[in-house]
């Protein structure tokens, strides 16, 4: 192509033949440059860009924060004390556990549960003022179903309004509100009946102390490094709502006492 120029440029121009020849001579050149300069440009853009990138601060990693949901959590073992339904949250957010084992030292009742009941109360009808009270549900098997990271067992209250098919629990660890959960049930739920607390006279000690004195007489080997739940229902055909002493895992009930006499009671459960 160079030497088709030359010969091009000496035939049509004599005056110029030199001139075109220098012309033709930085051709390759230019044309190089040409070709060069958009690839030149494109990697100083992209260099650019990198180092803009590299630049910017990263983006903080967003910390997850389950949200309980009974609708895919494990029943409970016997009967249905604990939630098997569908979750709407309500404030403040329960910050429940599903690792028993995880469970800190402390088991967060320093007050009994008769006297974490009223905190409870005063709290879930703030927001239902017509509820009713049907009882303590055991704090393992509440844990469990809720499924988030691990906290204090605690209490937890079982209330409903007439009017209302969802279930609030609400939680009281060491006399202070964690949070309250409002649940649907998803199919029909056991049937228990309201409790008159005015009429009962044991508290949550004295099921745990009758239950240690009764239990070799039973053939029930107290461990004392566990930390056994209890329940609080009322259930048709009972004479009253009945305290019973559950294994930690929910899989037994161990002991009942009827919660307004105080007399030992049929075990509900079974």
């Amino acid at each position: 192509m160079h030497r088709f120029l030359r010969t091009l440029g000496a035939r049509r121009w004599p005056a110029q033949a030199r001139h075109s020849r220098r012309a033709a001579a930085l051709l390759p050149a230019a044309l190089r440059s040409l070709i060069l300069a958009p690839i030149l440009a494109a990697a100083l853009i992209g260099t650019a860009l990198l180092s803009a990138c590299s630049s910017q601060p990263s983006e903080p990693t967003a910390q997850a924060t389950a949200t309980p949901s009974a609708a895919t959590s494990p029943a409970p073992a016997q009967g249905s004390p604990g939630p098997a339904a569908d979750a709407s949250a309500t404030a403040p957010a329960y910050p429940g556990p599903a690792d028993v084992a995880a469970l800190p030292d402390t088991d967060g009742r320093s007050q009994t549960a008769l006297e974490s009941y009223k905190v409870a109360l005063e709290y879930v009808r703030q927001q239902y003022p017509n509820v009713d009270f049907l009882g303590i549900v055991p704090s393992h098997i509440m844990l469990n179903n809720l499924g988030n990271p691990p906290v204090t067992l605690g209490w937890f209250f079982k209330f409903k309004s007439p009017d209302d098919p969802a279930f609030h629990f609400v939680q009281v660890v060491d006399g202070e509100i964690t949070g309250m959960r409002s649940l649907t049930p998803l199919g029909e739920d056991e049937t228990q009946l309201p409790i008159d607390m005015s009429k009962v006279t044991v508290d949550s000690p004295a099921v745990f102390e009758r239950f240690r004195a009764n239990a070799p007489a039973k053939g029930i080997t107290v461990d004392d490094q566990v930390t056994y739940d209890l329940e609080l229902v009322y259930l048709p055909g009972s004479p009253g709502p009945v305290w019973s002493v559950v294994t930690p895992d929910g899989s037994q009930w161990l002991y009942s006492v009827n919660a307004v006499t105080g007399e030992e009671a049929p075990i509900p459960r079974t």
